[in-house]
């Protein structure tokens, strides 16, 4: 796993690329396929190899992402700063191996399924980071 990532702010969205072929829903369709590769409109604050974001989120007008890195050893909740990402605190162990499946409930709220060696949800809700696993 070599990773590679990046955090773009929108801009001008009116320069933006739309996308006008969407899928109909299929559990076998990656939808990530279907998503526009322009960056016309937008300004790039991150551009990373050797780690994989699985999301990002606001909390008190600061911008935290949901970090993996290289050697998929361990994830982090990271800060954006001066265009750079730095860890704030370490999750328990290694959560995501692949992408997650992300639900978005709200603009704070957010569900991350994963399944990996565990299985399980990571659930952002305001200031609230919960990790729940299935048991087996």
């Amino acid at each position: 796993m070599i990773g590679s990532s990046s955090i773009l702010e929108i801009v001008d969205p009116e320069k933006m690329e739309t996308t006008n072929k969407i899928p109909t829903f299929h559990p076998d369709i990656i939808t990530r396929e279907y998503e526009a590769k322009s960056h016309l409109g937008t300004r790039t604050l991150l551009d990373s190899s050797g780690i994989e974001i699985a999301t990002s989120f606001v909390y008190n007008k600061k911008l935290y992402s949901i970090v993996s890195n290289r050697d998929a050893s361990e994830t982090t909740i990271s800060e954006l700063k001066n265009n750079k990402l730095y860890s704030v605190a370490k999750l328990p162990e290694k959560l995501f191996y692949s992408e997650p499946i992300i639900i978005k409930e709200s603009e704070n709220h957010q569900k991350l399924y994963f399944q990996n060696t565990k299985s399980g949800i990571l659930e952002i809700k305001d200031d609230t980071i919960k990790i729940t696993y299935y048991k087996e």
